[in-house]
């Protein structure tokens, strides 16, 4: 099999969200096993991802994700004129991965911590803003604008063909290729480059 990039790659090694989405088994297990074994068989074109599993290993020298940056982290910040402990809560559950997960609630969030990725959970603080007047919206909306920002890849839980045609999932999704300028890779994800 031809490499196709440490992302590219899990899709075509074993497809594990959709394996995932068929049976939710060993989420942690399978998914992990197939993005090591995808970045073992791309060897220095997946340096990122290598280096993501085991920081310490780093093939091609100091590799570091795209956007982690204290510069990159204040402009995403600012981006939606959110107050910063609303910010902080859109963005606690990011990850220095340079991968992002999102999907239909709640299965994409294991999905996520099973590959050490980024995902965006506000949990029961959604009725508590509503209660307050503010639009849990806007939080999500700042948490694909920092990841666009820093450059992430975006993996998604169901295929690109099973997205509800209306829907939460639909709006990020549309959001991204929309107003963020990301593509489709393949079924499962996407990459900015528009």
């Amino acid at each position: 099999m031809k490499c196709q990039g440490a992302l590219g790659c899990i899709a075509s090694v074993a497809a594990p969200f959709a394996i995932l989405a068929a049976a939710e088994v060993t989420a942690t297990a399978t998914a992990a096993s197939v993005f090591t074994a995808c970045v073992r068989m791309c060897g220095p074109t997946a340096a990122l991802a290598n280096n993501l599993l085991n920081p310490s290993a780093d093939p091609v020298g100091n590799v570091t994700p795209v956007g982690f940056t204290d510069d990159v982290a204040r402009t995403a910040q600012n981006a939606g004129g959110l107050a910063d402990d609303l910010v902080r809560l859109a963005n606690q559950n990011l990850s220095k991965t340079g991968v992002t997960v999102l999907g239909r609630y709640p299965g994409y969030i294991s999905k996520a911590k099973a590959l050490g990725a980024s995902y965006f959970d506000i949990g029961a603080d959604w009725e508590r803003l509503v209660g307050e007047g503010v639009d849990p919206w806007a939080l999500n909306v700042q948490f694909r604008e920092t990841i666009a920002t820093r450059g992430d890849q975006v993996l998604v839980s169901v295929s690109k063909v099973n997205i509800p045609e209306v829907g939460p999932l639909r709006d990020e999704v549309n959001y991204l290729v929309n107003q963020l300028d990301y593509v489709w890779v393949n079924q499962w994800s996407l990459q900015p480059g528009g």
